[in-house]
């Protein structure tokens, strides 16, 4: 189940498939999908009442036309500028008031990453496995 949710000003709405245990503060600042929403009730602050009708209506055409990329686990949408947006201001304001890394690995996804190839100093190719970090899931730039 793809994991998703929707930002009304204040009003967070989130689908995801598992419940909250334990403290609600902590699994906001371990999971990406409620920093992402949370950035757009910052988006929706400083856009004010033109929110809906900018970033509000561009997203919704962007999530409807959204398709994935090749054979990651991550769709156009997430790369659409009110995403990156709304991910720049979750960045800024979780490292900011609770140290939270975005790059880092999120365990609250299925596709946890992918292998690679480099070229190392002496030009021998080799494998490696990559986690996808949070600035994977949720770009911002």
């Amino acid at each position: 189940m793809k994991r998703n949710g929707v930002t009304l000003g204040n009003y967070i709405n989130i689908n995801i498939k598992d419940e909250i245990t334990g403290s609600f503060r902590d699994r906001v600042i371990s999971d990406p999908l409620f920093m992402h929403e949370y950035g757009h009730t910052i988006q929706s602050r400083n856009w004010g009442i033109l929110y809906l009708a900018v970033p509000g209506l561009s997203s919704i055409i962007s999530a409807g036309g959204s398709t994935k990329i090749g054979t990651t686990p991550f769709y156009t949408h997430d790369r659409f500028w009110t995403e990156k947006n709304a991910n720049k201001n979750a960045k800024k304001y979780f490292e900011n008031y609770y140290d939270v890394d975005w790059n880092v690995y999120s365990p609250y996804y299925d596709d946890r990453g992918e292998w690679r190839t480099a070229i190392d100093e002496n030009g021998n190719t080799y494998r490696y496995w990559y986690d996808y970090t949070i600035e994977d899931y949720y770009p911002t730039h």
